[in-house]
């Protein structure tokens, strides 16, 4: 069930990153910041049920007698082998949490750049 979540939540947080807009409407780029905002509670709960996800897994692994007898190191090569859609979607989750952030502080700076260029714009004409 987890890692059918894991990935609803990061092809949703995925898809609304990579959607393209016209950077030069100011209309979309604040539609598309709101969109992403919105999103940003999704990306932190999606990364914590990752990481949590990865460590039951890994707990689940550790308990299991059949790996008692492995040396450490073995149990880590088998454990991260096992656990690989649940590491995969824990590193996925904490990209596109950073990727979001990055998009949102664009979309951010062009606001702002259309904003200084409208006021510009308004000071010459008065």
């Amino acid at each position: 069930m987890s890692l059918e979540l894991l990935k609803q939540l990061t092809d949703q947080i995925g898809n609304a990153i990579s959607q393209d807009i016209d950077q030069t409407n100011g209309d979309e780029v604040v539609g598309k910041l709101n969109e992403l905002s919105a999103l940003q509670s999704t990306a932190s709960h999606c990364m914590a049920l990752a990481e949590a996800t990865k460590d039951q897994k890994l707990m689940e692994l550790a308990l299991d007698q059949q790996y008692s007898a492995m040396s450490a190191t073995d149990k880590k090569y088998v454990f991260f082998g096992k656990a690989k859609k649940e590491t995969y979607y824990h590193t996925l989750s904490e990209r596109l949490t950073r990727s979001l952030s990055h998009r949102l502080d664009a979309l951010r700076s062009i606001l702002s750049f259309m904003k200084a260029e409208m006021e510009h714009i308004n000071s010459q004409t008065h």
